[in-house]
């Protein structure tokens, strides 16, 4: 006998489904810890972390994503995910603001320093990245509350400039780095490989967190889809576009741009000035191609620059580009008028860029 639904219970399943998207989407508000136990705070937080590099406030984005790490690479996802939960540890028994903690806007550099330390560097013990990585991370959050006090000044975030000083300082006083760089001596800068779009593709969002698989790519588009869909789409948009933009005007070795070293700090621009301006259908997308230029111009610049040095220009290029977006200031530039497409959000009101686009263009709308 087939089994009848009637339409009572049909309407329960589809607000049970209906409440756990609620719960899921966005940045999870249903979830966040407030006014929980310190430890459940912190493992709020270090998950929120692993999302807030690609500027998803959702612990189910972060935990697609640490998976995603483990996947490409064990040991970088557990020694980013050591530090970040001894950034949030330190934060949370140091007494600095839990919403800072709760929303992971504290550990986020953290995970891209651990992912580097085991990623840059060769040790001789298998336990020494985690050793490196817990040592790192009060360094991390003291730089990280510095660099932020400071942009804050002008209303911008700190990015991951925390993780570009840090991890340069780590690779800078470290003897084995010339000889272990995967980036400078392990990969080919000549034009023997074919361009190979998905590897480019989705290894430009891989490696934004030091990761170098495509299938990693693939799981951190989908966890950033679990938060916003603009900004899953905005990364891989930003991959193919310095990755294009690389192959055809640069003259970049095809082996480098099949490795996504030519795309991921595009994938962080696009996606992040999606982010932090309100949208705009007609104007954001030239923004943000825009962007994607003046970010392939700086990574051009930064590597000559670091090449003395033989280190990575790590997401550089990224904060350079995006930085001048997040400190203008309009209302000077355009004589006192408010420019509606160079509106810029203040930091405590960021959400998703869905949830921005409703509130400031239909501000009337519940």
């Amino acid at each position: 006998m087939p089994l009848i639904v009637i339409p009572e219970e049909r309407g329960e399943r589809r607000n049970m489904f209906l409440e756990l998207l609620r719960i899921i989407d966005g940045i999870s508000q249903g979830l966040l810890s407030e006014g929980k136990r310190p430890f459940v705070q912190c493992l709020d937080g270090t998950a929120r972390s692993f999302g807030q590099v690609v500027f998803c406030n959702n612990p189910f984005s972060g935990i697609v994503i640490l998976i995603a790490m483990m996947i490409g690479d064990l040991t970088a996802g557990f020694c980013a995910l050591l530090c970040t939960f001894m950034v949030n540890g330190i934060a949370t028994w140091s007494g600095i603001d839990k919403g800072l903690i709760r929303h992971g806007l504290l550990g986020y550099n953290a995970v891209l320093v651990g992912s580097g330390i085991a990623t840059f560097l060769k040790f001789e013990h298998p336990f020494l990245p985690f050793i490196v990585s817990a040592i790192a991370a009060p360094i991390i959050l003291f730089v990280h509350l510095s660099l932020a006090r400071v942009l804050s000044q002008f209303g911008s975030a700190a990015l991951t400039l925390p993780f570009n000083f840090v991890m340069m300082s780590i690779l800078l006083s470290s003897e084995s780095w010339r000889l272990t760089s995967r980036r400078i001596s392990t990969i080919g800068t000549t034009n023997d490989s074919d361009f190979i779009f998905y590897d480019a593709a989705f290894k430009g969002i891989s490696e934004i967190f030091i990761i170098d698989n495509a299938h990693s790519g693939i799981l951190i588009f989908i966890g950033m889809t679990i938060s916003s869909r603009i900004l899953a789409v905005g990364a891989l948009v930003g991959s193919i576009l310095g990755s294009l933009g690389s192959w055809i005007f640069l003259s970049t070795a095809t082996e480098v741009i099949n490795n996504g070293l030519s795309g991921y700090n595009c994938a962080l621009t696009v996606p992040a000035l999606c982010f932090f301006l309100v949208p705009s259908w007609k104007v954001t997308p030239i923004l943000c191609l825009y962007g994607a230029v003046i970010t392939l111009g700086i990574e051009s610049m930064l590597s000559t620059f670091l090449s003395s040095w033989a280190i990575p220009y790590m997401t550089l290029p990224f904060c350079l580009a995006t930085l001048p977006f997040l400190t203008l200031d309009t209302e000077a530039l355009f004589f006192g008028s408010n420019i509606s497409f160079l509106r810029i959000i203040d930091l405590a009101d960021l959400t998703t860029p869905s949830e921005h686009y409703t509130r400031f263009r239909f501000p009337n709308k519940k």
